[in-house]
């Protein structure tokens, strides 16, 4: 048994009585001396009795030669639980606020697990709780796919405000925090509603490898732009059509998918002609919500829109139903999907023209051959810098790019991984700037070319639905994720 040490219980008195007087002096310098004794006090109190520790706090709370603290050098287990004792006495005595200042000291900066309990479980998460709610609503809603609009939190008998931080509720590590389903009243935005609000998130202008500037689709504007068109498709096919004679506001928008208002859907009997009728007011509308007319854009339409609104243009109902081939081409076409998946698309296209038998390899060819390719463009590619340094490549490699459309096919496929991996080449990234859009280049220096090949493929009856597929906008809502 230790002996009693009765400095033990003289030096309890010394510091509640310096305690006492720091609180009742009213000033600033006191007041500030207070908080720094009570966070080193917490501290003490949650952590072991490591001298390392103690160490480190009694540095921060020694104060000024006239102060009436002073710091001590000699520590021994004593002064820790003296400095507990203390803790107690300023808890008792101190701001109410004052845990939730502490504990926002010790935790708030550091990330902690927490667990949010749901209908089917429990995930875990781990968030800093001093940060806004919204943050550990936003991880899972990523981790489970599951829409916030569709859930919202509670804590205790409190429900989480997105903008308050998970401490202010009181959550702490390994705390449980339960996400609720709910049901939105009122009703989903009109199709006018939506293009009024978001309209700059469809498009975006981006600038080339070589200097040149373009539209481009954003992943917001494919997905709304080709489930529109699909509206069109599935009615057509039903063989039902609006008759020209419908409105933004007969649409809706749920997810980022175009949906047909069930009140004003198409209808059958509107007689031949009716969906030419349909196609002409769409395109009206398409050329005013995805085009810009902008001086320095090397065209008005992003890239292959152009290509669709010809086919809409020419397509010719005999009679109120629409070809299968016709409403394939629409639904997968190039202009509703991305540059980046391009390339994807030429990679898998081409590998499978190499692995083709001789029969099958020329309707290929056929297809290829007869598509729309610039006059005198072999000429005109060899000069751009992207380009050239291709040609130059494939001639020292004894496999040219020939002045034909097999030629010009084989450089599309090419194109995009030469001039991704010369980007990533610190030698050569001043010449290939914004590599990663090299893809843009395709239409603006081929045009059509590529819009032109998968349209006299599908004419031909070539199934390449595979390859189309997986160059559409990935999307992971009820509707979509079951295709992939």
């Amino acid at each position: 048994m230790v002996p009693w040490d009765s400095s033990l219980q003289k030096n309890h008195v010394l510091k509640k009585d310096s305690c006492n007087r720091l609180l009742d002096n009213e000033s600033d310098d006191s007041k500030e001396s207070c908080i720094e004794l009570k966070t080193a006090c917490h501290w003490h109190f949650v952590s072991s009795n490591c001298s390392a520790q103690v160490a480190k706090i009694k540095s921060k709370c020694a104060l000024e030669q006239d102060s009436i603290f002073v710091s001590q050098h000699n520590y021994s287990q004593k002064d820790d639980y003296m400095s507990k004792i203390t803790m107690g006495c300023l808890l008792t005595s101190g701001n109410p606020e004052y845990p939730t200042q502490l504990i926002t000291a010790e935790l708030g900066h550091v990330k902690v697990p927490i667990f949010i309990r749901h209908c089917s479980g429990e995930v875990l998460l781990t968030v800093r709780l001093d940060e806004p709610s919204v943050h550990m609503m936003h991880q899972y809603e990523k981790q489970t796919k599951m829409k916030l609009v569709h859930q919202y939190f509670k804590y205790g008998n409190y429900r989480i405000d997105p903008k308050c931080s998970l401490l202010s509720y009181g959550v702490g590590r390994d705390s449980v925090v339960h996400a609720v389903t709910r049901l939105l009243g009122g009703r989903y935005p009109t199709l006018e509603e939506y293009f009024r609000d978001n309209i700059d998130a469809l498009l975006m202008e981006v600038t080339h490898p070589d200097g040149s500037f373009s539209l481009e689709m954003t992943e917001e504007g494919c997905r709304i732009l080709s489930t529109w068109l699909s509206c069109f498709m599935w009615a057509f096919s039903e063989g039902k059509s609006w008759g020209g004679n419908f409105t933004l506001k007969d649409f809706y928008v749920l997810d980022s998918h175009v949906r047909v208002s069930n009140h004003t859907g198409p209808k059958g009997g509107h007689g031949l002609g009716s969906v030419g009728k349909d196609i002409e007011l769409l395109l009206v509308h398409v050329k005013k919500i995805f085009c810009r007319n902008k001086r320095k854009l090397i065209s008005e339409y992003p890239p292959f829109l152009k290509n669709l609104t010809d086919f809409l243009k020419k397509l010719t109902v005999i009679q109120t139903t629409i070809a299968a081939s016709d409403k394939l081409l629409i639904e997968t076409h190039v202009s509703c999907t991305t540059s980046s998946s391009w390339g994807l698309l030429l990679f898998k296209l081409h590998r499978r023209y190499l692995g083709l038998a001789e029969d099958e390899k020329s309707q290929w060819d056929a297809a290829i051959n007869t598509a729309v390719l610039p006059h005198g463009w072999h000429s005109s590619l060899s000069k751009i810098i992207v380009f050239k340094d291709m040609f130059d490549k494939a001639i020292k490699g004894g496999r040219p790019y020939r002045n034909s459309n097999i030629g010009a096919f084989t450089l599309m496929r090419d194109m995009v991984m030469h001039a991704l991996d010369c980007g990533d080449d610190a030698k050569n990234m001043e010449k290939y700037q914004n590599a990663d859009k090299v893809a843009l280049m395709i239409p603006a220096h081929m045009l059509d070319f590529l819009p032109n090949i998968i349209e006299n493929l599908i004419h031909r009856s070539i199934d390449i639905s595979a390859e189309l597929s997986a160059a559409k906008v990935r999307c992971l809502c009820e509707t979509c994720a079951p295709s992939y």
